[in-house]
């Protein structure tokens, strides 16, 4: 409480806001551990598999330092801008907000590889609710960064 009687309530939403969005990061990144996981553990998936491995980082001669600072720090400046800034937006426009949210994920999805088809759709949607919350394309380019940084974590475990 204020000196003059009235609540804080800014900040507690900005708290459980930040809160849903670390809960959601952490759920995105435990399905794509699951699947990647699954990519190795079940013969129906064989085909994305072996697509996977035939663009793995190591096969191509993405080593060093270079490759994950582009993946965690260019690649979500530049895909948030086209997906949140520009796609999304023009959905939004002509669309309900969670059509759009599909929609936007969906386009997303699609230009990334197939064996990533899933999670990437689920972090593209969590990234277009929390630009639409945010309204600032920061948000998003965050959420991009810590993504893309548990995915590369966990392909060198794996």
């Amino acid at each position: 409480m204020r000196s003059n009687g009235t609540r804080k309530t800014h900040r507690s939403g900005a708290v459980i806001a930040t809160f849903a969005v670390a809960t959601t990061l952490v759920a995105a990144g435990a399905i794509a551990l699951v699947y990647l996981h699954a990519l190795s553990a079940f013969e129906l998936l064989a085909p994305l598999r072996e697509q996977a491995q035939e663009s793995s980082l190591d096969r191509l001669g993405f080593t060093g330092w270079w490759f994950p600072a582009l993946a965690v720090l260019a690649a979500p400046v530049f895909e948030e801008y086209i997906f949140r800034g520009l796609v999304y937006r023009g959905l939004r426009r002509s669309l309900p907000t969670g059509l759009a949210v599909l929609a936007a994920a969906g386009i997303f999805a699609i230009v990334h590889p197939a064996a990533s088809a899933i999670p990437v759709f689920i972090m593209g949607a969590t990234a277009a609710l929390v630009f639409e919350r945010s309204r600032l394309l920061i948000a998003p380019i965050l959420v991009h960064m810590v993504y893309n940084g548990i995915v590369l974590s966990a392909q060198s475990l794996i």
